[in-house]
């Protein structure tokens, strides 16, 4: 079955991000007015829940009670803002050790970030503004990550222009490329023509990029709405988010002594399943299937680009008013 489009119209506010708000560089909150694909008007997702599987409890709305859904932009990630490890399978000691020593923790360049793209928006003209979310699927239950959020390029009008904030923030060295086995071979070389003008003029991130996969600093705690803001101070060595969250994951659990093994047997013992992105490009999900591990060396350093490896979407599933799976448009 061939992907069709998916469009979501609705309204995007600038107050949202921070310092404003508490929405980072590459989440963001719409109020949706019409789901449409391939340009007719879908019900699909009236009174729908996003859960992690068909047997899985409880789930997240589509939508909540302000209409709203949580869209991720697809085929990027930002510098963390705020990100909670989560672990599971832990002995009540355990996760009493953990919660001691857990926090919100954030990146360098993830207040800049996010402070960018609010500013952007704002000029763009009064908040809220329309925008529209596109995404490239073939069912319903293709649009949502695993966390109930959906997956997308965010547009905006600028004059007579329409611009993809997506693309917007790689441009510009707001983020770094995250592919993902969604993607189709368009959107990735798209992005990469992006990602290669911000390195080029070591944009951003780029300008501050650290192979070393394991950096991580639990001194570095995400702010709090309308808290100061100083580019000076955010400005140093940031890693890829991916690897930030799981060095954050295996610090925290170091830290509560529930392990002691180093960050490379952490990444061993929760694989991230992926592929090369030559590899995907030549034979999509054919291709070879690797591991994140495989590409963190002895001495734990990332040894692709950001970019260089397209990742396994974790799988979600989509249910209607009365609990059934949502299979048709």
């Amino acid at each position: 079955m061939s992907k069709g489009l998916l469009e979501v119209e609705g309204t995007l506010s600038a107050a949202q991000f921070w310092p404003n708000g508490t929405s980072d560089a590459d989440t963001a909150h719409v109020v949706v007015s019409a789901f449409r694909f391939n340009g007719r008007v879908t019900h699909a997702f009236d009174d729908a829940t996003v859960k992690r599987s068909a047997t899985a409890n409880g789930g997240k709305p589509v939508q909540n009670k302000k209409h709203e859904v949580t869209v991720r932009f697809q085929g990027i990630d930002a510098p963390e803002l705020h990100y909670r490890p989560i672990h599971q399978h832990l002995s009540p000691e355990q996760k009493a050790a953990v919660s001691a020593k857990n926090g919100n923790f954030r990146q360098h360049l993830g207040e800049s970030a996010a402070v960018a793209l609010g500013k952007f928006v704002t000029a763009l003209g009064p908040t809220p503004i329309a925008c529209v979310v596109r995404s490239q699927v073939t069912k319903p239950n293709d649009v949502f990550d695993m966390y109930g959020r959906l997956i997308g390029d965010v547009y905006v009008q600028v004059g007579h222009q329409e611009i993809n904030l997506n693309h917007w923030l790689l441009q510009h060295g707001y983020a770094f490329p995250a592919f993902y086995d969604s993607l189709t071979k368009q959107e990735i070389d798209d992005i990469q023509t992006l990602v290669q003008q911000a390195q080029s003029s070591n944009a951003g991130v780029w300008s501050h990029y650290t192979a070393k996969a394991n950096e991580f600093d639990a001194r570095r705690l995400a702010p709090k709405a309308h808290a100061p803001y100083s580019a000076a101070r955010d400005q140093a060595a940031v890693s890829f988010p991916k690897l930030f969250r799981r060095a954050s994951a295996w610090a925290v659990l170091k830290a509560a002594g529930v392990q002691s093994t180093r960050y490379i047997e952490y990444l061993r013992a929760h694989p991230d399943g992926c592929f090369t992105t030559t590899n995907f490009l030549a034979a999509g999900k054919r291709a070879t299937r690797r591991r994140l591990e495989e590409f963190v060396d002895g001495r734990e350093r990332f040894v692709v680009m950001p970019g260089g490896l397209v990742f396994s979407e974790g799988a979600s599933f989509l249910v209607g008013g009365e609990g059934e799976g949502v299979e048709g448009w």
